[in-house]
């Protein structure tokens, strides 16, 4: 009898295709020759790119307005046309900021004159609460919690952040020259 053949390969790792493994050796064996030469060239090219990219760009919006200026210049209602869009959205920009200054306008006239009438209010006497009153008009009722003043042991001009009061704290010692010299004979 034969030998039946396993059905599943030993190992379940697929293999490296040799072209891919030979194009990635490659591309290791060029970085490891050159790519000193590689760096510098790419960090060189970007040194001139920043020098000479102003100089493009100053050129491609040259050829830009060229271009456009032969266009206008065989159909003038192209020029025409542009130019009322433009004035058209400046005038919708303008008719947006009336707007929003009106509405800006309102919004300051009412507060000038809440503030009138705060003030008007304040000089009456009938309206505002000034702090530190306990009396409140629309609350009757008393205060929950202790009504007493807490006394304190301190004297009242006494600020614990103040440091330790005029026994003046610690001080430390005069920094003297090191190894006891400083020119005296």
């Amino acid at each position: 009898m034969e030998e039946a053949k396993p059905i599943h390969p030993e190992s379940l790792e697929q293999p490296t295709p040799a072209l891919i493994s030979e194009a990635i050796l490659f591309v290791q064996q060029i970085y490891a020759t050159y790519g000193w030469y590689i760096l510098g060239s790419v960090i060189l090219g970007l040194y001139v790119w920043s020098k000479v990219k102003p100089h493009y760009e100053k050129w491609r919006k040259q050829k830009e307005d060229d271009e456009y200026a032969a266009k206008v210049h065989k159909n003038p209602d192209l020029y025409r046309a542009r130019q009322e869009a433009i004035v058209a959205a400046r005038l919708r920009m303008q008719e947006e900021h009336d707007r929003m200054a009106k509405v800006k306008a309102e919004r300051a006239k009412e507060l000038e004159d809440q503030k009138r009438e705060d003030w008007i209010a304040r000089q009456s006497g009938s309206g505002g609460q000034r702090l530190g009153n306990q009396q409140n008009i629309s609350n009757t009722e008393p205060q929950p919690g202790p009504s007493k003043k807490k006394s304190s042991s301190f004297k009242p001009e006494y600020n614990p952040l103040m440091g330790a009061g005029s026994s003046g704290g610690y001080r430390p010692q005069k920094r003297g020259c090191p190894g006891g010299g400083c020119g005296k004979k």
